[in-house]
């Protein structure tokens, strides 16, 4: 989690802090920090957090003999921690994420910033992605994403929160440093996936998001090795963490919160009930959800497919699904 900023360097503050977690990325960080060094706005610092790597792709940085660069090492502990030391490392009043087998272009900081400068009120801004089969605007579009500023209220439907954590993905994610920090940063607890959504829901529930229905950055979903097989997924951070959510979340929102939960424990729930983890499923609607929460397909799937008769259609469905 967030831990308190050292004291500050003499040296010129840069408006936006861009961090870099890197793991085993040797074939493609390159490419990465030359989408950072080409951005038309570089008025930056970059702090590239090596998490252990034992193949030597740290040297990338010391390469680029670029003085906006540093480099800073820690043993393995995982994406979230190692996101968390360079917003702890960061000195700039915006902060961007950037994995180090995705790429931005070049255009891509100074529009995000330039949303942020115009409304004060907004705590990160976001843009689409695209991956080598396809861009995502359209997919976006779909789920009733629009280009502009969004606010979560009370009245704000789960399914729309759902979205908009779902599109602060931190590759597509300019935040403002205070927000962030307040926050919390991203999940830890030696987590490898779901972190950002942890930290997501937090900010949504903190301003507004502006929403930039473009595709700035190219994500490499080849590449990606941090992708752990559902049948053996620890439990989500969403959940493991929802008594800090709740927490975070202002009063007013603290329903919409549970509601939320609600949603995406129907969904986790078929997902474990598939692979079998039917006790899992069950404690997760148990824990979860409500009888008002039926009125939502997820909920009232997830506890279907928890339920005996659930567990014998999902062991039917998996055994069709591997014989073919």
């Amino acid at each position: 989690m967030y831990q308190a900023p050292r004291p500050g360097e003499g040296a010129r503050i840069p408006r936006v802090s861009v961090v870099v977690p890197l793991y085993q990325k040797a074939a493609t960080v390159e490419r990465t920090l030359a989408s950072i060094t080409a951005q038309t706005l570089g008025d930056f610092e970059a702090i590239v957090v090596d998490d252990g790597s034992t193949d030597g792709c740290g040297a990338a940085v010391a390469e680029l003999g670029d003085s906006r660069f540093r480099l800073v090492r820690q043993s393995n502990s995982g994406p979230g921690a190692a996101r968390n030391r360079g917003i702890d490392e960061a000195r700039g009043a915006y902060v961007a994420f950037l994995d180090a087998d995705d790429y931005w272009d070049a255009g891509y900081l100074a529009r995000m910033v330039a949303r942020l400068d115009a409304n004060h009120d907004a705590v990160a801004a976001a843009c689409s992605y695209r991956t080598a089969r396809r861009s995502l605007v359209r997919r976006w579009r779909r789920a009733g994403l629009t280009d502009g500023s969004v606010r979560v209220v009370a009245g704000t439907s789960p399914s729309d929160v759902v979205t908009l954590v779902a599109f602060l993905s931190p590759c597509t994610t300019v935040v403002r440093r205070d927000a962030v920090r307040s926050a919390g940063g991203f999940y830890e607890h030696g987590c490898c996936y779901g972190e950002d959504s942890f930290l997501a829901l937090k900010l949504v529930c903190s301003g507004a998001i502006e929403v930039v229905l473009a595709d700035l950055v190219t994500v490499d979903d080849g590449a990606s090795a941090l992708n752990v097989r559902r049948r053996t997924r620890p439990l989500e951070p969403l959940f493991a963490g929802a008594a800090e959510l709740r927490a975070h979340a202002p009063v007013a929102l603290r329903a919409l919160v549970d509601d939320v939960l609600a949603l995406r424990a129907g969904k986790a729930a078929c997902i474990m009930a598939y692979w079998g983890r039917n006790r899992e499923a069950a404690e997760l609607i148990a824990d979860f959800t409500r009888r008002r929460h039926l009125r939502y397909g997820w909920v009232l799937l997830g506890r279907l497919s928890a339920s005996p008769a659930g567990a014998l259609a999902a062991a039917a469905v998996r055994q069709f699904s591997m014989a073919r």
